[in-house]
C-alpha cells in the first residue's frame, strides 16, 4: 500500500470490548492485519492516523517504541517530549496527525486506552531520498564498478550504453547488485555505465562513467617510399592501434634518431639499403611493439651523369696510354 502525501492512515487492531454481542466480549479482526500492508511515505511528508471503527475514548495514549507521543483524558491533551509542534491530536475523532517525518518515524504506532480496554497499532516506513556517486578499482584484466547509495534502497541495478545488465559468463554482481564486476575485460567492455537505484518512493540515476579499455599498442605500421634518391629527405610516417595512443621513436642503424609519429630524414647518400625502425610504446599497458622498413637508395640523375662522364674520361685515358 502506496500512501500518498495527504493521506489518511487507518488503523487496524484488536478491540477487547468494541464488539459486545449477547454479553460476551470477542475480537473485531480487521480487514487488512496490521504488519500485512505497512504504511509508506516520503521523509517530510505528513501522516494522519484514524481509528475505524470510531468509538468513543476518554482517555488514552498514542505512542512509539514506548515514547508517548499524546496523552488525553477529559479537558486536557499532554503532548509528549520532543513531539511539540510536530503532532496534533483530535480527541473527538481520536486522529493524530504527525509532520514533517523523518526516516527514524518508521516503526509501530499503538493507540492504548483502559477504559474501554483497547489496543490496536499500525506500522508505518519513511523513505528517504537517495544520491549515489561511483567508486572504481581497475586492472588490465577485470573491473569492479562500485554503486555507493545514500539512503534506503530496495533495488539497484546496471546499465551500458542505455541497456541493462545481466550477469553472465564474464558479468557478475554482488552487495546486493551494488558492486559489478567484469572479468576478462574485452574492446567490446568499453562504454558508458550507469547504476540506478530505487525504493518505493523514488528513483535516481547515477552520472555516467565510461569505461576505457586500454589495450596496444598493435599492428604497428610505417608507410612512406621504398626507394629514393641521394639528396632527396625522406618522410615516414607511424602508425598503431592503441589505447591511449602510443608515443613513437625511431632508431637508425640501431641508434636512436627521433621520437614521434612522422620522422624525417637528412639528405640521403648513396647506399645500398637503409634500415629503420618504429617503436610504438603504450604507457599504460607498458608495451612496445615494433616495426622495419628498408629504403633503398639509388644515385639522381645529375649524379649518374657526373658518375658516367668520370667512367668514360678512365676510359679514354686508358686507351690513350695503351696506344
Amino acid at each position: 500500500m502506496n500512501i500518498k502525501h495527504g493521506d489518511s492512515v487507518m488503523v487496524w487492531g484488536c478491540w477487547t470490548t468494541c464488539c459486545n454481542r449477547w454479553n460476551q466480549e470477542f475480537c473485531c479482526l480487521p480487514d487488512n492485519p496490521e504488519g500485512e500492508y505497512p504504511a509508506i511515505l516520503r521523509v517530510g511528508e505528513n501522516v494522519t492516523f484514524s481509528v475505524n471503527p470510531l468509538i468513543a475514548i476518554e482517555a488514552g495514549t498514542w505512542q512509539f517504541e514506548n515514547n508517548i507521543l499524546v496523552f488525553w483524558y477529559p479537558g486536557d491533551i499532554m503532548v509528549g517530549n520532543g513531539y511539540e509542534g510536530r503532532v496534533s491530536f483530535n480527541q473527538t475523532s481520536l486522529q493524530l496527525s504527525l509532520h514533517s517525518l523523518q526516516t527514524n518515524d518508521s516503526g509501530v504506532y499503538i493507540l492504548q486506552s483502559v477504559k474501554p480496554s483497547v489496543q490496536a497499532q499500525v506500522s508505518l516506513s519513511v523513505q528517504g531520498e537517495f544520491t549515489h556517486t561511483h567508486t572504481h578499482t581497475h586492472t588490465f584484466t577485470s573491473d569492479v564498478l562500485s554503486c555507493e547509495v545514500t539512503g534506503p534502497v530496495d533495488s539497484v541495478y546496471w546499465m551500458k550504453d542505455g541497456v541493462i545488465l545481466f550477469s553472465n559468463n564474464k558479468t557478475s554482481f554482488s552487495n546486493q547488485n551494488k558492486t559489478l564486476s567484469i572479468s576478462q575485460l574485452a574492446l567490446s567492455d568499453d562504454g558508458n555505465y550507469q547504476c540506478v537505484a530505487t525504493n518505493i518512493v523514488s528513483n535516481m540515476t547515477s552520472v555516467t562513467y565510461h569505461l576505457t579499455v586500454n589495450y596496444g599498442p598493435w599492428n604497428v605500421t610505417i608507410s612512406g617510399p621504398a626507394i629514393a634518391q641521394t639528396g632527396d629527405r625522406v618522410r615516414l610516417n607511424c602508425s598503431a592501434l592503441s589505447q591511449p595512443p602510443s608515443d613513437y621513436s625511431w632508431y637508425y642503424n640501431g641508434t636512436k634518431v627521433a621520437e614521434g609519429a612522422v620522422y624525417e630524414t637528412a639528405s640521403l647518400t648513396l647506399n645500398r639499403s637503409e634500415e629503420y625502425v618504429c617503436t610504438a610504446h603504450n604507457n599504460i599497458t607498458g608495451i612496445n611493439s615494433s616495426a622495419t622498413w628498408n629504403l633503398t637508395v639509388i644515385a639522381s640523375p645529375l649524379q649518374s651523369s657526373v658518375l658516367l662522364m668520370a667512367f668514360l674520361v678512365l676510359v679514354l685515358t686508358a686507351l690513350t696510354q695503351c696506344l
